[in-house]
């Protein structure tokens, strides 16, 4: 079985990327790993653009990869780190991240 997330590169993004303080080595910024250009998925639906998470630190269990946070997911899928035939299948996987309407309710005037 394919994994959901391409392994190395999310490794690689999740300690580079989504840890600011990991990028400072010796006091030199470390550069952004290349996405292996995959389009932007987002996590919580690819259907709803407007459905974001809401629990950054929820916990993300995908079998045979390492246990993640929403928010680290959420940032590879916006930078093109899952596979785009994947990304349709990850809902199940981000229960955790309570996703939620990003789009607010403008008050009605009476």
């Amino acid at each position: 079985m394919r994994s959901l997330v391409s392994s190395s590169w999310l490794q690689l993004v999740l300690v580079l990327v989504i840890n600011p303080a990991t990028l400072l080595v010796e006091g030199q910024n470390q550069p952004i790993p290349p996405s292996p250009g995959f389009p932007p998925c987002n996590v919580c639906s690819a259907s709803d653009l407007t459905l974001r998470i809401s629990n950054p630190a929820g916990i993300v269990s995908i079998p045979g990869e390492d246990p993640f946070s929403c928010s680290n997911f959420q940032l590879a899928g916006d930078n093109g780190f899952i596979e785009e035939s994947f990304c349709p299948f990850v809902g199940p996987f981000v229960v955790n991240c309570a996703c939620q309407s990003t789009v607010t309710s403008s008050p009605t005037v009476a």
